[in-house]
C-alpha cells in the first residue's frame, strides 16, 4: 500500500516532523510521496528547513479542513500530473532507443525499407529512399508510398521473363516484397513493411541466359546459317527492345564487309533504310560495322545526326532511327559477322 499524501506534525512523541521528513524523502520507496507539514509555531526557519527537505506544503495549526482538503486535492492533481509526464518520458525514450536502433541496423543497408500505415501512407523509411527520390527524410512521412515511387519515376512492371517489380528510366531495376503485420489495432499503426531491392545486375545475367538459351535451341532448330542469323537477330532485338536488326559478312574476297540479306524489323516504315543498306559497303577497319570488326570491340553510335561515320544516317534520320550498336561476333578468337 502507498499512501497518497503523508501528513507530518512537527512535534511527534518519538522522532519529530523534520527528521521525519528527511528520511521519508531519502527512501526510494517513499521519496515521491507529497507531504504536507504540520506545526503549531508556523515558525519560518522551520517552514524553510522542511521545504528545503523535499516537503511539499506547509500548515500551521489550528488546521482549516476546507484549506487542508483544498490542498491535499491539488498535490495529488499534480502528483498525477507528474505520473503522466514521467509514464511520457518513458515512453519517448522507447522511442529514442527505437530510432537509434533503426539507425544501427535498417539505415546501414543498401535496400529500401518502407513502415507503411493500414492506408499505405509512410510512417517510417531509410536513406536509400532519400537518395533515390532525392527528398529528405521528412518530405517522405505520411505521403502514400505508391505515389512517391511514380514521381521519382518508377513504375510497377512486368519484365519479359514475367517477374514483376518497378523498373526506373536510368534502367535500374528493383524487386519489391510487402510484409504484412497481423492484425493492426488502428490504422496509424504500422500496417506493412515493404522493401525494394536493386537486382539491376541480377536481371541482365538473367536476361543473357535466357537469351542464351533461347538462341541455343532456336538456332539447333534452324535449317540452314540465314534461318539461325534470323532468329539470332529477331531474340536479340525482341530482348532488349530495339526495332532493326541486320548483319555484316565478309565479302567473297574477304576485302570488305556486305550488309547479309537477312535483317529483322519490328516495326514499320524502315524500308528505305533497309534499302540504302543493301547498296553500301564498308571496309574491314573505318565505318561503324568496320570498326567493331578491327577491333573486336562493340561499337556505340548514340546519335545518327551528330556522326558522320555512318553513311546511311541521312537515312536513319529520316525513318526515325537515332542509335545503334554495332556487336562483333566471335568464333575461335576471329570475328565472324557483325550484327
Amino acid at each position: 500500500f502507498e499512501p497518497g499524501i503523508i501528513l507530518l506534525d512537527i512535534t511527534m512523541p518519538v522522532i519529530d516532523g523534520v527528521d521525519a521528513c528527511k528520511r521519508l524523502k531519502q527512501n526510494a520507496e517513499t521519496m515521491r510521496i507529497p507531504i504536507i507539514i504540520l506545526s503549531s509555531t508556523g515558525e519560518k526557519k522551520i517552514m524553510t528547513e522542511c521545504l528545503n527537505l523535499g516537503a511539499n506544503d506547509f500548515l500551521t495549526k489550528p488546521i482549516d479542513v476546507i484549506e487542508l482538503i483544498t490542498r491535499m486535492r491539488n498535490l495529488l492533481q499534480f502528483r498525477g500530473i507528474e505520473d503522466k509526464n514521467k509514464a511520457l518520458e518513458a515512453i519517448f525514450k522507447v522511442i529514442e532507443n527505437a530510432k537509434k536502433e533503426w539507425e544501427r541496423t535498417v539505415d546501414v543497408i543498401d535496400d529500401i525499407v518502407m513502415l507503411v500505415d493500414g492506408r499505405d501512407y509512410i510512417i517510417r523509411c531509410n536513406r536509400p529512399l532519400s537518395a533515390l527520390t532525392g527528398r529528405p527524410y521528412k518530405d517522405l512521412l505520411n505521403c502514400k508510398w505508391q505515389n512517391i515511387l511514380k514521381e521519382s519515376g518508377l513504375s510497377h512492371s512486368i519484365d519479359n521473363l514475367g517477374d514483376t517489380g518497378f523498373y526506373h528510366p536510368s534502367g535500374k531495376w528493383f524487386n519489391y516484397h510487402i510484409y504484412h503485420t497481423k492484425n493492426p489495432e488502428t490504422v496509424r499503426k504500422a500496417a506493412a513493411i515493404i522493401t525494394l531491392q536493386e537486382v539491376t545486375e541480377r536481371k541482365r545475367r538473367e536476361k543473357e541466359m535466357h537469351l542464351l538459351q533461347h538462341l541455343t535451341h532456336a538456332i539447333n532448330e534452324s535449317e540452314d546459317f540465314n534461318s539461325a542469323l534470323w532468329v539470332t537477330l529477331k531474340e536479340i532485338c525482341e530482348t532488349t527492345g530495339w526495332v532493326y536488326g541486320e548483319a555484316w559478312t565478309l565479302s567473297p574476297d574477304e576485302t570488305q564487309l556486305v550488309c547479309s540479306p537477312v535483317y529483322y524489323q519490328k516495326a514499320e516504315g524502315l524500308e528505305l533504310f533497309r534499302r540504302a543498306g543493301e547498296r553500301f559497303t564498308s571496309p574491314l577497319d573505318v565505318g561503324f560495322p568496320g570498326r567493331a570488326w578491327s577491333s573486336k570491340k562493340v561499337i556505340w553510335m548514340k546519335d545518327f545526326a551528330n556522326n558522320r561515320d555512318f553513311p546511311r544516317a541521312a537515312y536513319a534520320i529520316e525513318t526515325g532511327l537515332k542509335s545503334s550498336v554495332a556487336i562483333p561476333v566471335m568464333s575461335n578468337s576471329e570475328v565472324a559477322l557483325v550484327i
